[in-house]
C-alpha cells in the first residue's frame, strides 16, 4: 500500500515484508486525516436495523463494529474503516470496498461466509482478515492507480495473511499488471518494470479449498501463495506450499497461516 510516492523512489527490485508493512502503516495514517462524507442518517438506520442497502458510508468508522449478518448490498464504504469489525455472513454484494483517496480498512476482520460477489475491494486493506467460505466471484481484488496532486499513487490490495479457504472467488480480478508506463513518465516519474510491485501484498494468503475458476492472476507470483486442494484459472487442483498435514486435514488458524515457506519472508 502506497500513498504519494512517486514511481521514480520506488523500491521495485528487492521487496521485503518490513518494508512493504511501513508503507502500508504509513498510507493509512496518512488516509485517516482525509476528511470522510457519509450519511449520518443512513448509518443511523445501519444501527438502528443493521440493514442499510445502497447507502452511503464512505469513510466511515466502524472498527470492532457487530454487524454479523448485516445487509449492506451496494452500500459506499469507499475509505471506511471496519477493522476487526464481525461481518459474518453479510451481505456486501456489489458493495464499494474500494481504496482511492484513502484505503478501506478490513484488516482482522471477521468476513466468514459474506458475500461480497460483484464487490469492489480493489486497494483495499485485508490484512489477517478471516474469508474463510467468503463469496469473491466476479469481485475486483485489482491494483488502484489514482493520480493526487499530480503524483501518481499504486494502491495495492492487501492479503498478507488472509484467510481465504474454501472462499469462492471465480471470475475474481487479481491483476497486478499496471502498463501505464507514458503516464509516470508525464509525472515525472522513470520507466519501471511493474509485474512485482505487490506481490508481497499477497505473502502468506491461504488459499487452501478456495475456488479461483476463471480468476484474474496475471502480474501474480503463484509461488507466494498457499494453496492447498485450491481450483486453479484452468480447473486444475495445486497443493503448491501445503504443508503435509494440512493436505490430510486441512485445517487452519483462525484467519492466519504462519507455515509458509521460509523464503518468503526474505527479500
Amino acid at each position: 500500500m502506497m500513498n504519494n510516492l512517486r514511481v521514480s523512489n520506488l523500491a521495485i527490485k528487492r521487496w521485503t515484508w518490513q518494508y512493504f508493512f511501513v508503507l502500508t502503516l504509513t498510507f493509512t495514517l496518512i488516509g485517516t486525516n482525509k476528511a470522510s462524507s457519509f450519511d449520518s442518517s443512513d448509518l443511523e438506520r445501519l444501527r438502528q436495523t443493521n440493514s442499510c442497502q445502497n447507502c452511503n458510508l464512505k469513510g466511515v468508522n466502524l472498527a470492532g463494529a457487530a454487524l454479523m449478518r448485516a445487509n449492506l448490498e451496494g452500500a459506499n464504504l469507499e475509505g471506511a474503516n471496519l477493522e476487526g469489525a464481525n461481518l459474518e455472513g453479510a451481505n456486501l454484494k456489489k458493495a464499494n470496498l474500494k481504496g482511492i483517496s484513502q484505503p478501506t480498512i478490513l484488516a482482522s476482520a471477521n468476513l466468514k461466509n459474506a458475500d461480497l460477489s460483484e464487490a469492489e475491494l480493489s486497494g483495499a486493506v485485508l490484512y489477517k482478515a478471516n474469508l474463510e467460505g467468503a463469496n469473491l466471484s466476479h469481485a475486483d481484488l485489482s491494483v488502484v492507480l489514482v493520480t493526487l496532486l499530480n503524483t501518481l499513487s499504486i494502491h495495492c490490495t492487501d492479503l498478507r495473511g488472509a484467510n481465504l479457504s474454501a472462499a469462492n472467488l471465480s471470475n475474481a480480478n487479481l491483476r497486478i499488471k499496471i502498463p501505464v508506463g507514458d503516464r509516470w513518465m508525464a509525472h515525472g516519474g522513470a520507466p519501471v518494470k511493474t509485474e512485482n510491485i505487490c506481490n508481497p501484498a499477497l505473502l502468506g494468503a491461504n488459499f487452501s479449498r478456495a475456488n479461483l475458476r476463471d480468476t484474474e492472476l496475471e502480474g501474480i507470483e503463484i509461488k507466494e501463495l498457499v494453496l492447498c486442494q485450491t481450483t486453479m484459472p484452468d480447473s486444475s487442483v495445486s497443493n503448491l506450499n501445503c504443508p503435509s498435514d494440512m493436505k490430510n486435514s486441512l485445517k487452519t488458524s483462525r484467519g492466519n497461516l504462519y507455515r509458509f515457506p521460509k523464503y518468503l519472508h526474505e527479500g
